[in-house]
């Protein structure tokens, strides 16, 4: 991971569900921004602070030629990070306001759009896709299947799933079961599980994963 940080995306304020929520859009250099996909990006419950590795998986998808939002969800109940106790309590909140952005960004945004997400980003993800139309793809690291969703048939666009095999902190057995309700509802999930990754990648593992994402951003929504 570098040791300078990439620099700051633009801000840009929007209401989202009756709230404002800030988000930070990094644009590809020399890429027509009318025409370019757009990731979502959800960082996980450390938030996205300086020093955070999203803000480098920003930079780098945004290099990869995809204009990028990184929206500061957590500010809405006014955390910067979020234990077990403030996912609990705030989950509802933070995927109302996404949702409402995903249905913005459908509206307004001509290119296709995916929803990226690691951790909790990835459960928030995974709830937004459900709540709100609009996305041709779905990228999920070491994310949990929410209880809000338990009983919901798994309708979705094309779902990435990545997982550590020794992830003690969210089971691959997520992994898996989301896989297993994404091909009960008729739809398509690749699922790879890293052998020897616990819940955070090392850096070789990243480097696969990133790769793996890129590869399947370019088939479901560069298309799109």
């Amino acid at each position: 991971m570098p040791d300078k940080p990439p620099q700051a995306g633009t801000r840009e304020t929007l209401t989202c569900a009756g709230h404002l929520l800030t988000i930070e859009m990094f644009r590809p250099v020399g890429k027509d921004g009318a025409t370019t996909p757009t990731i979502i990006l959800l960082h996980d419950a450390e938030g996205a602070g300086p020093n955070r590795p999203v803000r480098h998986e920003a930079a780098s998808l945004a290099g990869a030629g995809f204009t990028v939002l990184l929206p500061h969800y957590l500010l809405r109940t006014g955390q910067e990070r979020a234990g077990f106790s403030e996912i609990a309590r705030h989950f509802a909140a933070w995927r109302e306001g996404l949702a409402s952005l995903l249905e913005h960004v459908h509206r307004t945004a001509p290119g296709g759009i995916a929803l990226i997400g690691r951790s909790l980003g990835g459960a928030l993800a995974l709830a937004v896709a459900l709540d709100a139309g609009g996305a041709a793809a779905l990228c999920l690291r070491s994310a949990f299947l929410p209880p809000e969703i338990a009983d919901r048939p798994l309708v979705l666009p094309p779902v990435l799933v990545q997982h550590g095999a020794r992830d003690v902190l969210v089971p691959p057995s997520h992994a898996r079961r989301l896989a297993e309700g994404v091909a009960a509802a008729g739809g398509r999930c690749r699922i790879a599980l890293y052998p020897d990754q616990a819940h955070t990648f090392d850096a070789r593992a990243e480097a696969e994963a990133t790769a793996l994402t890129l590869s399947f951003l370019r088939e479901h929504v560069v298309r799109a």
